[in-house]
């Protein structure tokens, strides 16, 4: 009886089971269902890009040409909410990162979702406004309306860029029938094969040729300015070469825009189903070198970048983590335990952001490269004293832990995650004055700031500089101040030799002490080069130092190239200079010296430039295209315990082991903003961008 009644139960429980998921199958909403809610939903709620009329038609215009080009005779709308009568249609969204939860289109990216045979572009690819702020006059509104013209102005590959991203889905709509993202897609993907997206990617290289052949024909061809940022003019070459221009042009701007920061991905990005990023471009340039018609001109530049392209690709050679962030940076500082990020905003409070050192670490122990995106567990406001708009850089004091160097007024001291007043205030002379802050390795027991007084215009003349002075700081107290007249009198003092030049930037600080580069020229066909010592405790010159610059040839351009270190317990000073100092030849090698004033300098290597092996690409083209390298501000910096950061504008930056005089490219390009700290970690960005690479030589 027991057992008849189970069996009975067990039907009645299956047949109920059966009801429930069949009604559930009938009312309630399929998975395209609830997308087309959601999506109209947000456009109601005005998550996805709120684009200008007159944009919006010049852009719903090029869509449908692009569609055209591709083979696709679908209506395209732009922006529409679904309806019972446009479903059918090719949807195309301005996506937004507030809207990504329902389009699965992060920043940057672009995505075709096959189920509701929609196209999302992430509005920073048609609208770039990180690219905007960084290339245009600074008098100029990037959020002005009908930016369309701005850009092709100021960004001319940009517009090549957004047609290629959406012929690419329209590849994926064409070939495959699914969903797939230009990066990474965050929905269900079936499919990890890396080879759908190159199919896409030649997809999109074909029809984009085709796109602009046809083009031509309405007048409505590539910009005259496309190839400009490469040493290509589109004013200069057959209608043509203009595409194949763009798209070289496209290759190493983008790859160079996201290594930068100036767009969120890097261009080490990849995952199971995209191969990495430069690699889809170097492919890409190899199908464009395949035109047997190809311009000369265009040939040669396709080759260089394609090889400057390998060069980026065999990169990191040393443990690398990169940290997107996700506001631009304004400056990075080591502390004890952590790095500390600043962050530039303009019209909100500021924001910061530390990451514990250990942390890094395990990420550069964990990868060869590593990427990490900051997230909100790092953030944090710093109270009411933390607007970073009034802040010059950061210090990191060994004692008081991370100080901030305002523009004018009152320093603060970092206590937890907020700023506390310090009762220390910029000297009159500094405040307002402010030209940078000289600091070692940190964190550090001493730093100095240097003021620039400065004439006003006259006669249309650029700015002379009238006076430097050198400000000492020690814990939080300022030691006191010299100025340039007092080392130009030391010298006097010391020398028959009347200084000519004294650079205040390029000071290098060993514990209380500072050492200060000048030179001087005798004669018109001589320069030589000397150092000031001064005690940043009671601010006088305690010696001076002409160096012995034998077989040498100093260079009045070589500023920066003067650094002294603590090597062996023993201030040693160093000089980087090209192996051909004029200023506008093209160099081969650099070399380092060790120099000092009572013997001949040391040569300690001589090593080549990055961008030398690339000769092979004519030479004409490739100085027409390529500077010769010069060190900026951050030209050389000292590592602890035993190396230099070489960190040539123009080509590269290396790290110079000075035990085994051995140097290696740590990162390309050179150029950028470069902090060093005790625990032997670098940090290099370039302030107003997205992207901090911390590196561990």
């Amino acid at each position: 009886m027991f057992a008849s009644m189970k069996i009975r139960w067990s039907k009645i429980i299956l047949l109920f089971t059966v009801v429930i998921l069949t009604a559930w199958l009938v009312f309630s909403p399929s998975d395209s269902e609830r997308k087309y809610n959601n999506i109209n939903q947000g456009l109601q709620n005005g998550l996805f890009y709120k684009i200008d009329s007159t944009d919006r038609q010049v852009l719903l215009n090029t869509i449908k040409r692009l569609c055209l080009a591709a083979g696709v005779k679908d209506s395209v709308v732009l922006n529409e909410p679904f309806t019972d009568q446009n479903r059918t249609a090719l949807h195309f969204f301005i996506s937004t990162p507030a809207a990504a939860g329902i389009t699965n289109c992060e920043k940057g990216n672009a995505v075709f979702d096959a189920g509701i045979k929609s196209v999302f572009v992430d509005s920073s690819i048609v609208m770039p406004g990180d690219w905007l702020y960084s290339a245009i006059p600074w008098d100029l509104n990037p959020d002005q309306p009908q930016r369309f013209q701005l850009i092709e102005d100021m960004i001319p590959f940009n517009g090549i860029y957004v047609n290629f991203i959406i012929l690419h889905e329209l590849g994926h709509y064409k070939m495959h029938s699914q969903s797939s993202g230009y990066f990474d897609y965050t929905g269900n993907l079936h499919d990890k094969h890396q080879e759908k997206e190159i199919q896409a990617d030649s997809f999109a290289l074909s029809r984009l040729l085709a796109y602009y052949k046809e083009e031509d024909q309405f007048g409505r061809s590539v910009s005259n300015n496309i190839g400009v940022n490469i040493g290509l003019y589109g004013n200069k070459m057959p209608l043509r070469s203009k595409p194949y221009a763009g798209l070289i042009e496209m290759a190493e701007m983008t790859v160079k825009g996201k290594l930068l920061g100036v767009a969120p991905y890097s261009p080490y990005y990849k995952d199971a189903q995209h191969p990495e990023y430069i690699i889809r471009q170097e492919n890409m340039i190899d199908a464009v070198l395949k035109d047997k018609d190809l311009n000369d001109t265009v040939r040669q530049k396709a080759a260089y970048v394609k090889a400057e392209l390998e060069l980026y690709h065999h990169l990191p050679s040393v443990p690398e983590v990169e940290i997107i962030t996700p506001e631009p940076v304004l400056s990075a500082c080591f502390g004890n335990k952590e790095i500390l990020l600043t962050y530039m905003r303009a019209k909100t409070s500021s924001n910061y952001y530390k990451i514990p050192l250990d942390k890094l670490n395990t990420l550069l122990t964990d990868s060869f490269f590593n990427s990490y995106t900051l997230t909100g567990n790092e953030i944090f406001k710093g109270g009411d004293n933390a607007d970073t708009n009034m802040v010059t850089d950061l210090w990191s004091s060994a004692s008081h832990g991370f100080i901030n160097i305002p523009v004018q007024g009152e320093m603060y001291i970092l206590q937890g995650n907020v700023w506390k007043s310090s009762n220390l205030y910029l000297p009159p002379g500094l405040s307002n004055n402010l030209l940078c802050v000289l600091s070692p390795p940190q964190p550090a027991a001493y730093i100095g700031g240097v003021s620039n007084d400065v004439y006003k215009f006259q006669n249309g003349q650029n700015s002379l500089v009238k006076n430097r002075t050198l400000y000492s700081f020690n814990g939080i107290s300022c030691k006191g101040e010299i100025d340039k007249q007092q080392i130009e009198a030391a010298i006097k003092h010391n020398t028959t030799i009347i200084p000519g030049q004294i650079n205040l930037n390029n000071i290098s600080i060993i514990e209380a002490n500072a050492y200060v580069p000048f030179s001087c020229e005798p004669t018109a066909d001589s320069v030589i080069w000397g150092m000031a010592e001064v005690n940043m405790n009671d601010m006088n010159v305690t010696s001076v130092s002409i160096f012995n610059t034998q077989n040498i040839h100093p260079s009045t351009y070589m500023q920066h190239g003067f650094i002294t270190i603590s090597l062996n317990n023993t201030a040693t000073t160093f000089l980087v200079q090209k192996d051909e100092p004029e200023r506008h030849s093209y160099s081969e090698n650099w070399s380092v010296y060790q120099l000092s004033a009572k013997s001949a300098p040391v040569k300690i290597g001589s090593y080549p430039f990055t961008y030398s092996r690339m000769h092979d690409y004519h030479v004409e083209l490739l100085f027409t295209y390529w500077s010769d390298p010069l060190l900026g501000e951050y030209g050389v910096r000292w590592l602890p315990p035993g190396n230099l950061v070489v960190n040539w504008d123009n080509d590269s930056m290396f790290l110079m082991d000075l035990n085994t005089r051995q140097a290696k490219v740590v990162f390309l390009p050179g150029g950028f903003n470069v902090h060093t700290g005790t625990c032997g970690l670098m940090a290099a960005f370039t302030p107003g961008t997205n992207r901090v690479w911390v590196i561990h030589p």
